[in-house]
């Protein structure tokens, strides 16, 4: 491998003390993207790997990372020493979804008022860029009763995003949901949300 090879210029990010992702280093590679037919047959490598990154080699890097290029994100699946130069390391990885979604995000605070009545007053919408994974749509009745209908969504934002249990999502086109989990995983804060309705749909 030529060292004109390695032409994209990658950022590779780690955690911080916070949990949060944060640039570590910026280094040249060259990036190649695995077709369907190439799985790797190993343990520590996930058969949904999309990309194989060659860099110069560096022993400060880590599986536990990820890199970011053209505005994409690349979770490291596996680093492994390069099949002919041993100054180069590929990784494996895969390309995350991108943030092309935006919901509005709104909470309430509560106010004690005349005679101590508390009451909630929601505090103005903020927009954030997120990712609407997964939406479903569910209906019951019992007996005579009405028919519920639920929808839940799952969307995935960027870590540090102030979204919490109790805050309530709003989608342009479906209306209102109200949070019920915001976790935060590797790379992404999850967050799930569920809207009820009853009678006719």
């Amino acid at each position: 491998m030529n060292i004109g090879d390695l032409k994209n210029r990658i950022t590779i990010q780690g955690r911080d003390s916070a949990g949060l992702w944060t640039d570590y280093v910026k280094v040249w590679a060259a990036i190649y993207p695995l077709s369907a037919k190439e799985p790797f047959d190993r343990g520590d490598v996930q058969q949904n790997a999309t990309h194989r990154v060659v860099i110069r080699r560096r022993k400060d890097v880590k599986s536990t990372m990820r890199l970011l290029f053209a505005g994409r994100i690349y979770d490291i699946q596996s680093i492994l020493p390069h099949y002919r130069d041993r100054d180069r390391q590929e990784m494996i990885c895969e390309e995350l979804h991108e943030m092309y979604d935006t919901v509005s995000v709104i909470r309430s605070e509560s106010k004690v008022g005349a005679y101590n009545v508390v009451t909630s007053v929601p505090l103005p919408p903020r927009e954030i860029s997120c990712c609407i994974v997964d939406v479903q749509h569910n209906h019951n009745q019992a007996g005579t009763d009405p028919v519920t209908w639920q929808t839940k969504i799952q969307i995935d934002c960027y870590l540090g995003e102030d979204v919490i249990q109790g805050d309530t999502i709003r989608l342009s086109d479906l209306g209102d949901f109200f949070v019920t989990e915001a976790r935060p995983a590797k790379h992404f804060l999850t967050v799930t949300a569920t809207q009820a309705k009853r009678g006719a749909e």
